[in-house]
């Protein structure tokens, strides 16, 4: 069983969507800064999100997402309206899990699988990272699974 908080039916839907074939050409990758704080609220710079494929997901979850005039996009439940606080509310990702699979040259291959995402990647490859993250935590959690059956046999 994948870990509760991680919602591997929504990035399955997410990531195959991506890696379709009937993707418009419009809906091509657009490369936007993205101002991130820590717990502090201590700027710590801008980060390089891979933002054109999320315009796709208020098409994909119609009444969880919201597309503005200006090309935002985010969780209608997100009080904070920022793409990267909705990444992690509504599919169950920490920040390491949305950089792999969001933010341009920020990935974790040895813990997630999958490849690293430049600023000029399709959506196709980040919809291959999408599910390698869902893989890896599959297996991380039969790992987790099998660890404790044999301390509880003990």
């Amino acid at each position: 069983m994948i870990t509760a908080l991680l919602q591997a039916n929504r990035l399955e839907k997410f990531a195959k969507r991506l890696m379709s074939n009937d993707i418009k050409p419009k809906i091509k990758m657009i490369n936007t800064k993205c101002r991130l704080f820590v717990v502090d609220e201590k700027y710590v710079g801008e980060l390089p999100l891979l933002y054109g494929p999320l315009q796709l997901l208020p098409r994909i979850f119609k009444d969880d997402w919201v597309l503005t005039e200006n090309g935002n996009v985010f969780w209608i439940e997100d009080r904070s309206q920022h793409p990267i606080n909705s990444l992690q509310l509504f599919f169950g990702m920490n920040l390491l899990m949305v950089s792999h699979c969001f933010i341009a040259n920020s990935q974790n291959i040895k813990l997630f699988g999958g490849g690293i995402l430049s600023t000029t990647c399709t959506s196709k490859e980040i919809g291959r990272n999408l599910l390698h993250l869902i893989q890896s935590q599959i297996v991380a959690q039969d790992l987790l699974t099998t660890i404790n059956a044999m301390f509880s046999k003990n």
